[in-house]
């Protein structure tokens, strides 16, 4: 609860953000960013017991796999991005 307005604040949530990034050697960039919400903070994990830390760790291994999804398509723009580059060139006939 606020001191200053009496309301209760709305509580902070960790944010995983996973960048996958491709860097070629003549220096084109493929990005992606994912971000996700629902990685638990350090205050709400439960170190005491088997039961708690599973309970809490099971959020953040979901927020890990969703953001690894960003992976296989900075990977499919980079391939059309290489692929762009070798396209044959039309000959003059």
């Amino acid at each position: 609860m606020s001191k200053q307005t009496g309301k209760t604040e709305p509580k902070k949530q960790a944010t995983l953000e996973v960048i996958a990034r491709i860097t070629d050697a003549d220096g084109t960039v493929v990005e992606k960013i994912t971000s996700s919400i629902g990685f638990p903070s350090t205050d709400d994990f439960d170190l005491e017991t088997r039961e708690g830390f599973l309970n809490d760790f099971d959020p953040m291994e979901k927020a890990g796999l969703e953001g690894r999804e960003a992976i296989p398509q900075v990977c499919s723009e980079y391939l059309e991005v290489a692929a762009s580059k070798k396209k044959p060139k039309k000959e003059d006939e």
